[in-house]
């Protein structure tokens, strides 16, 4: 996508789709214990989606292999992180306050 006007110019890059066993991968509870909070990242009909009892629910947008975007503050984007036998073992948040925080996977 390219959006152009007079004095500006943006590209954007076209969404990652996932699969529905690359969604199961990667849903789950994930837990930070720096912050103190979980958070459930779970398979809608519109995609993926994150949410616990304070953020309310997170549309999740996959951008690239493992990395996706997120429409929140606190919450605006993610990168799984895995063990050596390429298995989910997490991910790393940034946000409004935060950069590259640790979640665990449950």
């Amino acid at each position: 996508m390219t959006y152009q006007d007079a004095s500006t110019k943006a590209e954007g890059v076209r969404g990652k789709v996932l699969s529905p066993v690359q969604e199961n991968e990667i849903a789950g509870d994930y837990y930070s214990d720096e912050l103190e909070i979980s958070i459930k990242i779970a398979r809608t009909p519109r995609g993926l989606e994150a949410s616990n009892g304070t953020l309310g629910k997170i549309a999740l947008y996959p951008t690239y292999e493992d990395q996706f975007r997120c429409d929140h503050d606190f919450f605006s984007s993610f990168t799984i992180s895995r063990n050596r036998s390429k298995k989910i073992d997490g991910f790393l948040l940034n946000g409004f306050t935060v950069r590259r925080m640790k979640f665990v996977k449950k």
